[in-house]
Protein backbone atom coordinates (compact mmCIF):
# COMPACT_ATOMS: atom_id res chain seq x y z
CA UNK A 1 0.00 0.00 0.00
CA UNK A 2 2.98 2.47 0.72
CA UNK A 3 3.35 2.55 -3.01
CA UNK A 4 0.11 3.45 -3.76
CA UNK A 5 0.51 6.23 -1.01
CA UNK A 6 3.48 7.52 -2.82
CA UNK A 7 2.02 7.25 -6.26
CA UNK A 8 -1.17 9.54 -5.13
CA UNK A 9 0.96 12.22 -3.64
CA UNK A 10 3.24 12.45 -6.12
CA UNK A 11 0.02 12.63 -8.96
CA UNK A 12 -1.76 14.37 -6.18
CA UNK A 13 -4.63 12.09 -6.10
CA UNK A 14 -7.06 12.39 -3.13
CA UNK A 15 -5.22 9.54 -0.92
CA UNK A 16 -8.39 7.91 0.69
CA UNK A 17 -10.49 8.26 -2.63
CA UNK A 18 -7.71 6.44 -4.66
CA UNK A 19 -7.18 3.95 -1.88
CA UNK A 20 -10.45 3.12 -1.78
CA UNK A 21 -10.46 2.72 -5.52
CA UNK A 22 -7.88 0.56 -5.53
CA UNK A 23 -9.93 -1.85 -3.02
CA UNK A 24 -12.48 -2.50 -5.90
CA UNK A 25 -9.85 -3.67 -8.32
CA UNK A 26 -9.22 -7.37 -8.64
CA UNK A 27 -5.90 -8.36 -8.09
CA UNK A 28 -4.47 -10.84 -10.72
CA UNK A 29 -1.00 -12.93 -9.86
CA UNK A 30 1.91 -12.93 -12.33
CA UNK A 31 1.57 -16.62 -13.16
CA UNK A 32 -2.67 -15.93 -14.86
CA UNK A 33 -1.08 -12.69 -16.25
CA UNK A 34 1.75 -14.74 -17.88
CA UNK A 35 -1.18 -17.46 -18.98
CA UNK A 36 -3.65 -14.89 -19.94
CA UNK A 37 -0.70 -13.50 -22.20
CA UNK A 38 0.40 -16.45 -23.88
CA UNK A 39 -3.68 -17.63 -25.08
CA UNK A 40 -3.43 -14.04 -26.49
CA UNK A 41 -0.41 -14.84 -28.23
CA UNK A 42 -1.70 -17.91 -29.55
CA UNK A 43 -4.95 -16.72 -30.30
CA UNK A 44 -3.41 -13.81 -32.90
CA UNK A 45 -1.47 -16.35 -34.37
CA UNK A 46 -4.20 -18.65 -34.68
CA UNK A 47 -5.86 -15.65 -36.46
CA UNK A 48 -3.18 -14.85 -38.67
CA UNK A 49 -2.22 -18.22 -39.84
CA UNK A 50 -6.14 -18.14 -40.81
CA UNK A 51 -5.78 -15.12 -42.51
CA UNK A 52 -2.71 -16.19 -44.61
CA UNK A 53 -4.26 -19.35 -45.33
CA UNK A 54 -7.28 -17.64 -46.81
CA UNK A 55 -4.90 -15.18 -48.84
CA UNK A 56 -3.69 -18.15 -50.08
CA UNK A 57 -6.82 -19.82 -50.99
CA UNK A 58 -7.60 -16.71 -52.87
CA UNK A 59 -4.90 -16.78 -54.60
CA UNK A 60 -4.87 -20.16 -55.61
CA UNK A 61 -8.31 -20.12 -56.62
CA UNK A 62 -7.65 -16.54 -58.76
CA UNK A 63 -4.68 -18.48 -59.99
CA UNK A 64 -7.08 -21.78 -60.85
CA UNK A 65 -9.83 -19.28 -61.97
CA UNK A 66 -6.98 -18.25 -64.54
CA UNK A 67 -5.94 -21.10 -65.56
CA UNK A 68 -9.40 -22.80 -66.00
CA UNK A 69 -10.23 -19.63 -68.35
CA UNK A 70 -6.91 -20.20 -70.37
CA UNK A 71 -7.55 -23.55 -71.08
CA UNK A 72 -10.75 -22.79 -72.08
CA UNK A 73 -9.72 -20.75 -74.46
CA UNK A 74 -7.52 -22.97 -75.81
CA UNK A 75 -10.11 -25.50 -76.19
CA UNK A 76 -12.85 -23.42 -77.60
CA UNK A 77 -10.51 -21.49 -79.45
CA UNK A 78 -7.75 -23.84 -80.83
CA UNK A 79 -7.68 -24.72 -84.68
CA UNK A 80 -6.89 -27.84 -83.60
CA UNK A 81 -9.86 -31.12 -82.94
CA UNK A 82 -9.81 -31.24 -79.37
CA UNK A 83 -12.00 -33.70 -77.37
CA UNK A 84 -12.34 -35.10 -73.73
CA UNK A 85 -13.43 -38.40 -73.27
CA UNK A 86 -14.58 -40.19 -70.42
CA UNK A 87 -13.94 -43.41 -69.41
CA UNK A 88 -17.63 -44.83 -70.58
CA UNK A 89 -16.69 -43.46 -74.27
CA UNK A 90 -18.85 -40.07 -74.37
CA UNK A 91 -17.27 -37.11 -75.72
CA UNK A 92 -16.67 -33.45 -75.19
CA UNK A 93 -15.32 -31.29 -78.12
CA UNK A 94 -14.26 -28.01 -79.73
CA UNK A 95 -15.66 -26.57 -82.96
CA UNK A 96 -12.33 -27.35 -84.39
CA UNK A 97 -13.14 -30.95 -83.96
CA UNK A 98 -16.80 -30.75 -84.95
CA UNK A 99 -16.03 -28.55 -88.67
CA UNK A 100 -13.72 -31.13 -89.30
CA UNK A 101 -15.80 -34.22 -88.87
CA UNK A 102 -19.02 -32.05 -89.98
CA UNK A 103 -21.39 -32.42 -86.81
CA UNK A 104 -23.03 -30.38 -84.78
CA UNK A 105 -21.31 -29.84 -81.23
CA UNK A 106 -24.61 -31.43 -79.61
CA UNK A 107 -24.43 -34.25 -82.52
CA UNK A 108 -21.33 -35.33 -80.94
CA UNK A 109 -21.80 -34.64 -77.68
CA UNK A 110 -24.02 -37.82 -78.21
CA UNK A 111 -21.55 -40.05 -80.16
CA UNK A 112 -18.61 -42.66 -78.88
CA UNK A 113 -15.61 -42.28 -80.48
CA UNK A 114 -16.25 -45.90 -81.74
CA UNK A 115 -19.48 -44.66 -83.60
CA UNK A 116 -16.86 -41.83 -85.87
CA UNK A 117 -13.78 -44.01 -86.04
CA UNK A 118 -13.10 -45.65 -89.14
CA UNK A 119 -13.67 -49.75 -88.69
CA UNK A 120 -10.38 -50.74 -89.37
CA UNK A 121 -8.86 -48.69 -86.83
CA UNK A 122 -11.53 -49.13 -83.91
CA UNK A 123 -8.57 -52.03 -82.95
CA UNK A 124 -6.15 -50.12 -83.13
CA UNK A 125 -7.36 -47.33 -81.33
CA UNK A 126 -8.69 -49.73 -78.60
CA UNK A 127 -5.13 -50.98 -77.93
CA UNK A 128 -4.03 -47.40 -77.48
CA UNK A 129 -6.65 -47.33 -74.80
CA UNK A 130 -5.94 -50.23 -73.33
CA UNK A 131 -2.19 -49.69 -72.98
CA UNK A 132 -2.82 -45.63 -71.67
CA UNK A 133 -5.02 -47.46 -69.15
CA UNK A 134 -2.98 -50.38 -68.12
CA UNK A 135 -0.18 -47.14 -67.66
CA UNK A 136 2.26 -48.96 -70.12
CA UNK A 137 2.77 -45.64 -72.04
CA UNK A 138 1.52 -41.88 -70.99
CA UNK A 139 0.43 -40.65 -73.97
CA UNK A 140 0.37 -41.80 -77.77
CA UNK A 141 0.96 -39.99 -80.83
CA UNK A 142 -0.88 -42.06 -84.34
CA UNK A 143 -2.60 -41.59 -87.45
CA UNK A 144 -6.19 -42.47 -87.35
CA UNK A 145 -9.01 -42.36 -90.03
CA UNK A 146 -12.49 -40.66 -88.70
CA UNK A 147 -15.66 -41.08 -90.76
CA UNK A 148 -17.16 -37.56 -91.73
CA UNK A 149 -21.04 -36.64 -91.12
CA UNK A 150 -21.34 -37.11 -95.29
CA UNK A 151 -19.61 -40.31 -95.21
CA UNK A 152 -16.07 -39.08 -96.66
CA UNK A 153 -12.45 -40.31 -94.98
CA UNK A 154 -10.96 -38.23 -92.64
CA UNK A 155 -7.42 -38.60 -91.83
CA UNK A 156 -6.15 -36.93 -88.61
CA UNK A 157 -2.78 -37.05 -86.28
CA UNK A 158 -3.54 -38.04 -83.16
CA UNK A 159 -1.97 -36.78 -79.55
CA UNK A 160 -3.55 -38.22 -76.38
CA UNK A 161 -2.91 -38.24 -72.88
CA UNK A 162 -4.87 -39.88 -69.89
CA UNK A 163 -5.70 -37.67 -67.34
CA UNK A 164 -5.54 -39.44 -63.53
CA UNK A 165 -7.09 -38.47 -60.30
CA UNK A 166 -4.94 -38.40 -56.93
CA UNK A 167 -4.86 -41.58 -56.54
CA UNK A 168 -3.95 -42.43 -59.99
CA UNK A 169 -7.56 -43.67 -60.79
CA UNK A 170 -8.52 -42.72 -64.52
CA UNK A 171 -10.45 -40.01 -65.60
CA UNK A 172 -10.58 -38.51 -69.01
CA UNK A 173 -8.47 -38.59 -72.38
CA UNK A 174 -7.46 -35.76 -73.74
CA UNK A 175 -7.17 -35.81 -77.20
CA UNK A 176 -6.04 -33.60 -80.23
CA UNK A 177 -7.02 -34.41 -83.74
CA UNK A 178 -4.96 -32.65 -86.73
CA UNK A 179 -6.76 -32.62 -90.05
CA UNK A 180 -4.05 -34.19 -92.31
CA UNK A 181 -6.44 -35.63 -95.25
CA UNK A 182 -4.78 -33.11 -97.89
CA UNK A 183 -1.45 -34.34 -97.05
CA UNK A 184 -2.77 -37.85 -97.28
CA UNK A 185 -3.60 -37.21 -100.54
CA UNK A 186 -0.59 -35.52 -101.63
CA UNK A 187 1.41 -38.33 -100.68
CA UNK A 188 -0.76 -40.91 -102.22
CA UNK A 189 -0.31 -38.36 -105.33
CA UNK A 190 2.98 -38.68 -104.75
CA UNK A 191 3.75 -42.39 -104.44
CA UNK A 192 1.36 -42.57 -107.58
CA UNK A 193 3.67 -40.51 -109.25
CA UNK A 194 6.80 -42.30 -108.42
CA UNK A 195 5.60 -45.26 -109.30
CA UNK A 196 5.05 -44.03 -112.68
CA UNK A 197 8.23 -42.26 -112.70
CA UNK A 198 10.26 -45.61 -111.55
CA UNK A 199 8.09 -47.48 -114.22
CA UNK A 200 9.34 -45.02 -116.42
CA UNK A 201 13.01 -45.12 -115.54
CA UNK A 202 13.17 -49.02 -115.46
CA UNK A 203 11.89 -49.24 -119.21
CA UNK A 204 13.93 -46.73 -120.47
CA UNK A 205 17.06 -48.08 -123.02
CA UNK A 206 18.93 -45.23 -121.26
CA UNK A 207 21.02 -45.75 -118.26
CA UNK A 208 19.86 -43.43 -115.35
CA UNK A 209 22.52 -43.20 -111.91
CA UNK A 210 21.65 -39.89 -109.24
CA UNK A 211 24.46 -39.43 -107.29
CA UNK A 212 24.54 -37.50 -103.92
CA UNK A 213 27.09 -34.53 -103.50
CA UNK A 214 29.93 -36.89 -102.55
CA UNK A 215 29.33 -38.93 -105.56
CA UNK A 216 27.77 -41.66 -103.82
CA UNK A 217 25.15 -43.25 -105.70
CA UNK A 218 21.44 -43.05 -104.47
CA UNK A 219 19.45 -44.34 -107.61
CA UNK A 220 20.32 -46.26 -110.53
CA UNK A 221 17.73 -47.97 -113.44
CA UNK A 222 18.03 -51.37 -114.64
CA UNK A 223 19.91 -50.31 -117.83
CA UNK A 224 22.49 -48.60 -115.86
CA UNK A 225 23.38 -52.15 -114.25
CA UNK A 226 23.59 -53.67 -117.26
CA UNK A 227 25.64 -51.46 -119.37
CA UNK A 228 27.92 -50.99 -115.74
CA UNK A 229 27.73 -54.64 -115.68
CA UNK A 230 27.20 -54.41 -111.50
CA UNK A 231 23.72 -55.28 -110.50
CA UNK A 232 21.51 -52.90 -108.82
CA UNK A 233 22.48 -53.95 -105.56
CA UNK A 234 26.18 -53.63 -105.90
CA UNK A 235 25.20 -50.14 -107.42
CA UNK A 236 23.96 -48.55 -104.18
CA UNK A 237 26.47 -46.37 -102.15
CA UNK A 238 29.64 -47.08 -104.37
CA UNK A 239 31.28 -43.79 -105.32
CA UNK A 240 32.98 -42.30 -108.29
CA UNK A 241 35.97 -44.34 -106.91
CA UNK A 242 34.96 -47.96 -107.10
CA UNK A 243 37.11 -50.24 -108.32
CA UNK A 244 33.91 -52.08 -109.53
CA UNK A 245 34.92 -50.11 -112.70
CA UNK A 246 37.18 -48.00 -114.58
CA UNK A 247 36.96 -45.65 -117.00
CA UNK A 248 38.80 -44.71 -120.15
CA UNK A 249 39.02 -41.33 -122.66
CA UNK A 250 37.52 -41.39 -126.27
CA UNK A 251 41.35 -42.29 -127.15
CA UNK A 252 41.01 -45.70 -125.01
CA UNK A 253 44.16 -43.60 -122.49
CA UNK A 254 42.75 -44.34 -118.74
CA UNK A 255 40.61 -41.50 -117.42
CA UNK A 256 42.21 -39.52 -113.79
CA UNK A 257 39.03 -39.71 -111.52
CA UNK A 258 38.42 -35.51 -111.67
CA UNK A 259 37.83 -36.24 -115.55
CA UNK A 260 34.39 -38.97 -114.01
CA UNK A 261 31.37 -37.77 -115.18
CA UNK A 262 30.35 -36.61 -111.89
CA UNK A 263 33.30 -35.47 -111.15
CA UNK A 264 33.44 -33.32 -113.72
CA UNK A 265 29.58 -32.13 -113.48
CA UNK A 266 30.83 -30.95 -109.85
CA UNK A 267 34.16 -28.91 -110.71
CA UNK A 268 32.63 -27.11 -113.59
CA UNK A 269 29.00 -26.89 -111.34
CA UNK A 270 27.14 -27.38 -114.41
CA UNK A 271 25.69 -29.75 -116.92
CA UNK A 272 27.12 -30.93 -120.58
CA UNK A 273 26.32 -33.55 -123.03
CA UNK A 274 27.55 -35.78 -125.60
CA UNK A 275 30.76 -37.13 -123.47
CA UNK A 276 32.36 -40.21 -124.82
CA UNK A 277 33.96 -42.38 -122.42
CA UNK A 278 34.54 -45.67 -122.73
CA UNK A 279 33.84 -48.36 -119.25
CA UNK A 280 36.56 -51.22 -118.10
CA UNK A 281 34.85 -53.81 -116.11
CA UNK A 282 37.16 -56.69 -114.36
CA UNK A 283 34.89 -59.37 -115.88
CA UNK A 284 34.67 -57.88 -119.37
CA UNK A 285 37.52 -58.60 -122.42
CA UNK A 286 35.86 -55.35 -124.22
CA UNK A 287 35.53 -51.77 -123.41
CA UNK A 288 31.75 -50.39 -123.31
CA UNK A 289 31.72 -47.25 -125.12
CA UNK A 290 28.64 -44.91 -123.94
CA UNK A 291 27.51 -41.43 -124.63
CA UNK A 292 26.97 -39.24 -121.14
CA UNK A 293 24.91 -36.57 -120.37
CA UNK A 294 25.11 -34.74 -116.80
CA UNK A 295 23.24 -32.19 -114.70
CA UNK A 296 22.83 -31.14 -111.30
CA UNK A 297 19.66 -30.25 -109.53
CA UNK A 298 19.70 -27.80 -106.62
CA UNK A 299 17.86 -26.82 -103.49
CA UNK A 300 18.35 -23.40 -102.23
CA UNK A 301 21.58 -22.95 -103.99
CA UNK A 302 22.93 -26.27 -102.58
CA UNK A 303 23.42 -29.56 -105.16
CA UNK A 304 20.69 -31.84 -104.00
CA UNK A 305 21.67 -34.58 -106.55
CA UNK A 306 23.91 -35.04 -109.97
CA UNK A 307 22.00 -37.12 -112.86
CA UNK A 308 23.67 -39.38 -114.94
CA UNK A 309 22.20 -40.48 -117.88
CA UNK A 310 24.40 -42.94 -120.65
CA UNK A 311 23.57 -44.78 -123.73
CA UNK A 312 25.66 -48.10 -124.72
CA UNK A 313 27.10 -46.83 -128.02
CA UNK A 314 29.53 -49.66 -128.21
CA UNK A 315 28.33 -51.36 -131.10
CA UNK A 316 28.06 -48.00 -133.09
CA UNK A 317 31.52 -47.23 -132.01
CA UNK A 318 32.49 -50.80 -133.18
CA UNK A 319 31.09 -49.71 -136.42
CA UNK A 320 32.92 -46.41 -136.34
CA UNK A 321 36.16 -48.04 -136.40
CA UNK A 322 35.30 -50.64 -138.78
CA UNK A 323 34.46 -48.06 -141.02
CA UNK A 324 37.74 -46.39 -140.08
CA UNK A 325 39.39 -49.46 -140.64
CA UNK A 326 37.91 -49.94 -143.87
CA UNK A 327 38.79 -46.68 -144.95
CA UNK A 328 42.26 -46.96 -144.25
CA UNK A 329 42.47 -50.57 -146.56
CA UNK A 330 41.02 -48.38 -149.14
CA UNK A 331 43.29 -46.11 -149.18
CA UNK A 332 46.10 -48.28 -149.12
CA UNK A 333 44.55 -50.61 -151.97
CA UNK A 334 43.97 -46.91 -154.13
CA UNK A 335 47.62 -46.19 -153.01
CA UNK A 336 49.00 -49.55 -154.36
CA UNK A 337 46.99 -49.47 -157.12
CA UNK A 338 48.15 -45.47 -157.97
CA UNK A 339 51.52 -47.00 -157.71
CA UNK A 340 51.21 -49.61 -160.46
CA UNK A 341 49.50 -47.27 -162.41
CA UNK A 342 52.73 -44.58 -162.09
CA UNK A 343 55.13 -47.24 -162.85
CA UNK A 344 52.97 -48.57 -166.18
CA UNK A 345 53.19 -44.83 -166.98
CA UNK A 346 56.54 -44.71 -166.83
CA UNK A 347 57.44 -47.69 -168.52
CA UNK A 348 55.02 -46.37 -171.04
CA UNK A 349 56.52 -42.99 -171.48
CA UNK A 350 59.97 -44.89 -172.19
CA UNK A 351 58.16 -47.09 -174.91
CA UNK A 352 57.52 -44.36 -176.79
CA UNK A 353 60.40 -41.97 -176.26
CA UNK A 354 62.21 -45.22 -178.01
CA UNK A 355 58.83 -45.57 -180.70
CA UNK A 356 59.64 -41.82 -181.17
CA UNK A 357 63.34 -42.34 -181.84
CA UNK A 358 63.12 -45.17 -184.46
CA UNK A 359 60.01 -42.98 -186.43
CA UNK A 360 62.33 -40.64 -187.07
CA UNK A 361 65.57 -42.95 -188.00
CA UNK A 362 63.17 -44.82 -190.63
CA UNK A 363 61.94 -41.53 -191.50
CA UNK A 364 65.92 -40.10 -192.29
CA UNK A 365 66.80 -43.16 -194.29
CA UNK A 366 64.01 -42.53 -196.49
CA UNK A 367 65.16 -39.21 -197.31
CA UNK A 368 68.20 -40.02 -198.29
CA UNK A 369 67.42 -43.00 -200.75
CA UNK A 370 65.37 -40.50 -202.96
CA UNK A 371 67.91 -38.60 -203.03
CA UNK A 372 70.54 -41.62 -203.92
CA UNK A 373 67.77 -42.48 -206.24
CA UNK A 374 67.57 -38.77 -207.90
CA UNK A 375 64.08 -38.09 -207.03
Amino acid sequence: MDFFREQAEKYEFKNDTYLKALEKVPVVSKEKVKTAMEFLLDVTLLISEMTQQRIEQIELNTTLKESEDKFRSLFELSPLGISITSIDGSLKINKAFSEILGYSLDELKAKKWQEITHPDDIQKSSDIVKSLLDGKVTNANYEKRYIHKNGNLIWTEVTTALKRDKNNRPEYFLTSINDITDRKKAEEELIDSNEKYFNLMDSLGTGVVLHAPDTSIIFSNPRASEIMGISHEQMQGKKAISPHWRFVRNDGIDMPLEEYPVNKALKLMNSFSEYIIGIKHPNRKYITWVNVNASLVFNNNNIKYVTISFNDITEQKRAEEELINHQKHLEELVNERTKELDEKNKELNNSMKVFVGRELTIRDLQKRIKVLEGK
